[in-house]
């Protein structure tokens, strides 16, 4: 799990690695501008940027504008709201936002009928089961050993 969330990081450009650059150089991979111009107006549309037809004026003050628009109405609807949201409370003296927690009223119909089925399907097993399978299956008891470094002790590695 570690290195496929690793990959994963790499790939969208979450993660780095010193000295990466050495063995290539990621703006070589990037669309020509003339191709990009080209898929644009689609992707704007896909997206949800612009309506289609108006990719036309679609430049850096458009997008802002767009952007700013958005966060305006976003904000005036949470103010709108804020009277008859019983989980948000503003500290009078700090004047910090904060959220009580939202407790459940209880599991809905959908929810108790697959509660149900999971454990119909899933059998039921303990902890000492699970490690003990894992331990046949992949053998991480190999990777353990004493803290100090030294050999261990006792011969036999899956019963240490």
């Amino acid at each position: 799990m570690v290195f496929t969330h690793l990959a994963e990081e790499l790939r969208c450009g979450d993660v780095a690695v010193l000295g990466s650059e050495e063995y290539a150089d990621w703006s070589e991979q990037l669309l020509a501008w003339e191709v990009v111009q080209d898929k644009l107006a689609d992707y704007l549309v896909e997206v949800g940027l612009c309506e289609p037809g108006e990719t036309a004026e679609f430049d850096a003050q458009f997008f802002r504008r767009q952007l700013e628009d958005k966060l305006r109405d976003a904000a005036a609807a949470a103010d709108a709201g804020y009277p008859d949201n019983e989980g948000l409370v503003i500290d009078s003296e700090t004047g910090i936002p904060s959220l009580k927690p939202h407790r459940a009223e209880g599991l809905t119909p959908s929810a108790k009928r697959l509660e149900q089925e999971i454990k119909a399907r899933m059998p039921e097993r303990t902890l000492i089961g699970i490690l003990s399978r894992t331990a046949y299956w992949v053998e991480w008891w190999r990777r353990f050993g004493p803290a100090s470094g030294n050999e261990p002790k006792l011969e036999d590695p899956c019963g240490r």
